[in-house]
Order: structure tokens, then C-alpha cells, then sequence
């Protein structure tokens, strides 16, 4: 009796990782997510950004047979060559309605590129929530779970107050931009 008690606990345990898994790519695959998407798909990533106005990243969504899915961001700089590539694990991804999708995200390595307020950085966790607009995709919101960062809420970029420096520290307080977040075509490519 006490043999087949510890085979089961250890069959739940061993289990319960991959159910996770399967559970958020179920969700990314039956959302339509997978692939990439870009405000212009276009755009080339090989080649070095003259006009920030005009280089526009790729959003990246994998779901590789076993594991985790995969959230890449992926966007040319004004270097020839060198392109900002910030690549995440999914936690959790869990349909909250017929057209959004809200995914969680641990970022486990330092990323690389410009510097931002409202950047996700090592160690922290967000939550992001995506909404189906015809064919295409929007950010709703993105939040650090804890709240200290908040990058769009209801459709709508976000920014430290106005007063805020980056010498200050980390921003404490944030404000609507009149900004909405661009609608993403998915890309052939």
C-alpha cells in the first residue's frame, strides 16, 4: 500500500510540470498566437534603423513541442547587424475571453537593448494581455504583476509622470499617454 501511495504522488508530481505547459500552449495555439506579428512586417531586421518612426519589431510566439512557450521581441537597431532580441519563457497563458488572452511572463537573463521605465527586466514577472482585433492583435495591458511598472492599460500606453528622472530611481507613479497601443498584422515570415 505504502509502494503505490509513493508511485502515485511521484506520477502527479512528474505530471504536474508538463500539464502546465501543455495547459498555456493549448491556449496560444487555440488563440491563434503562434507566429509573428509586426506593426509592418516589412521591416527588415538585417538592415541597420534610420528612422525609429519606421523600424518596427516583431512580436514572436512559439510553441516548441516540449516545454515551455516562447515570447521573442525581436527589432533592428541604427547598427547595422546588431538587432534588440529579448526572449522570454511563458509561464501561464489562459483564455479570459473569446479575443483576449492574458500570458505571464518571468524574464530569467538580463535583456539587451535600449533602456526603459517601462522595460521588463531580470527576474520580474508581467502580465500581459492580448486582444484579437478582426485578424490582427493588440496589447491591452502589461503590468509588472507587483504593480511597480505598468507599460499599457486598456489599450492605452503608459509613461512615468512627468516629473519623474531617471536619476530618481524607479518610477513610483505612472500616467495614460493619449498613445494607443498599434494594432499587429500577423507575418508571413
Amino acid at each position: 500500500m505504502k509502494a503505490t501511495r509513493f508511485g502515485l504522488l511521484i506520477g502527479l508530481v512528474t505530471a504536474a510540470g508538463p500539464a502546465a505547459a501543455d495547459d498555456s500552449s493549448s491556449a496560444i495555439l487555440a488563440f491563434g498566437l503562434v507566429g509573428a506579428w509586426s506593426v509592418d512586417c516589412s521591416t527588415s531586421m538585417a538592415l541597420p534603423c534610420d528612422d525609429v518612426d519606421r523600424c518596427f519589431p516583431r512580436l514572436i510566439f512559439t510553441v516548441p513541442l516540449t516545454g515551455d512557450p516562447i515570447q521573442q521581441v525581436v527589432s533592428p537597431t541604427a547598427v547595422a547587424g546588431q538587432v534588440f532580441n529579448s526572449v522570454v519563457t511563458i509561464k501561464a497563458a489562459t483564455r479570459t475571453a473569446d479575443n483576449l488572452i492574458k500570458i505571464t511572463t518571468t524574464a530569467s537573463v538580463a535583456l539587451s537593448g535600449p533602456d526603459s521605465s517601462a522595460q521588463q527586466t531580470r527576474g520580474e514577472t508581467w502580465e500581459t494581455v492580448y486582444s484579437k482585433q478582426g485578424t490582427g492583435l493588440r496589447v491591452w495591458s502589461a503590468r509588472e504583476l507587483g504593480g511597480s511598472k505598468i507599460g499599457v492599460s486598456d489599450g492605452y500606453r503608459y509613461a512615468p509622470v512627468s516629473d519623474w528622472k531617471p536619476q530618481d530611481g524607479p518610477a513610483a507613479r505612472w500616467q495614460r499617454t493619449n498613445e494607443p497601443t498599434p494594432t499587429l498584422a500577423k507575418c508571413a515570415n
